[in-house]
């Protein structure tokens, strides 16, 4: 099908590519292996960047959108372009924060006033009593699974700890091990069992994954995401939405999904009692003992 400049392909831009890839020559090709080795970075080249990356004259890897039934290389970097820009909106969005930042003069305020903003906004999906189905779940379950891989390892990773000071058998899964290590260490999880899961865009593919393992092991999930679209809703028994912070590609929802989680908690503790939250901290207080200074009231 030839593609005009008015008829843009059917397929994303990385699709053509690969369609037409064994027809190249060799030149083309290594623009090829440029592009789908570095799309982004490919969208911000300029032509001549672009041929020296490739180790090809300016006039090959200028011909070469040609050879994708494109009208030439501006079109080829506009769908580049178009493809980044879907891909990197939040941080789009981060340069208007700040560009706001910059003109008001005050940054440290503004992230506190945006912060104290999100969490008003938090809420779980069906309504507020399903915090307390959550606590229920985390308190009552067999062993608690706690995921998020990329920026949200951090936060799977904050939640075992402080979760394991209130009951046993609490499990972080988190790049370190993998998915395969992941999907290892759930080999014996099943319906008595829970998952705290943390998500937010950019969605890892081993985060749905890894979803998709628990819900076939009929493990109730609790998650923690960025909206009612984001593709692990459908896998939650419970979904609290936090909103996400433009442009903190990182930190994911940032104060958000720390605060989230301490609900979650506070109402696990609650859940727990008070004897048996304080018999186990005294337990850790005495395990850790010179490890740790705790401060006297």
């Amino acid at each position: 099908m030839d593609v005009t400049a008015s008829d843009h392909p059917p397929a994303p831009i990385f699709d053509l590519i690969t369609e037409r890839y064994l027809g190249l020559s060799a030149g083309h090709r290594r623009v090829a292996d440029v592009i789908l080795s570095s799309p982004h970075e490919a969208a911000l080249m300029t032509l001549k960047d672009l041929a020296e990356a490739a180790a090809v004259s300016e006039a090959t890897a200028n011909r070469f959108a040609g050879r994708l039934g494109l009208p030439g290389h501006p079109e080829l970097k506009r769908l580049l372009h178009e493809d980044l820009r879907d891909t990197l909106r939040s941080i789009e969005n981060f340069g208007d924060v700040i560009a706001e930042a910059r003109t008001s003069g005050d940054p440290w305020h503004l992230s506190l006033e945006d912060d104290a903003a999100r969490l008003r906004r938090i809420a779980p999906l069906g309504g507020w009593g399903e915090f307390a189905r959550a606590s229920s779940r985390l308190a009552g379950a067999r062993r608690v699974y706690l995921v998020g891989f990329g920026s949200s390892a951090f936060l799977a990773q904050y939640a075992q700890f402080c979760l394991s000071a209130l009951r046993p058998d609490c499990h972080a899964l988190v790049d370190g091990a993998g998915l395969e290590g992941a999907k290892r260490r759930l080999l014996d999880a099943g319906p008595e069992d829970a998952a705290l899961q943390i998500a937010f865009a950019r969605y890892s593919e081993a985060t749905l994954t890894t979803a998709v393992v628990l819900k076939e092991q009929g493990v109730p999930v609790i998650g923690i995401t960025d909206g009612p679209d984001s593709p692990l809703v459908p896998f939650c028994e419970v979904g609290i939405v936090v909103p996400r912070k433009p442009g903190f590609v990182l930190s994911g929802a940032g104060a958000g999904a720390v605060a989230a989680i301490d609900a979650l908690l506070r109402g696990t503790a609650d859940i727990l009692g008070e004897q048996a939250v304080m018999r186990r901290s005294a337990r850790l207080t005495s395990l850790l003992g010179d490890a740790v200074i705790t401060p006297r009231p």
